[in-house]
């Protein structure tokens, strides 16, 4: 697990990526975030990810490749939209999109089980 919740980060460094086996939990939530490096597409056994009140308007990419995760949390983020890359979450059980500026959701979101 690893939390770097609640500060005033504006990015995450590139090497967070390199964490492979981070499996459980990774906290980003209530920061200044806009985006996430690429590298982060690679904790592909990340179960839980918390990118909550932070300032993404749409979600990062690198997030639809997390295959293992089974919950998402993005809510009050002024996120305006979700890619339809979304569909490739096969083990989410929770998708958490309160609070955002969502207007429409992408074909992809009925690829979820």
């Amino acid at each position: 697990m690893l939390d770097l919740g609640h500060n005033g980060l504006r990015s995450v460094p590139d090497s967070l990526g390199d964490l492979a086996g981070l499996s459980d939990f990774l906290y980003l939530h209530d920061n200044r975030l806009s985006s996430l490096p690429p590298s982060l597409e690679r904790l592909k056994r990340l179960r839980y990810l918390n990118i909550s009140e932070n300032a993404f308007e749409t979600l990062p990419e690198c997030v639809c490749e997390m295959h293992g995760l089974v919950e998402l949390r993005a809510s009050d983020n002024p996120l305006t939209a979700l890619p339809d890359a979304i569909r490739q979450l096969r083990a989410l059980r929770e998708l958490h999109l309160r609070n955002t500026m969502l207007n429409c959701l992408p074909e992809g979101i009925a690829g979820l089980v």
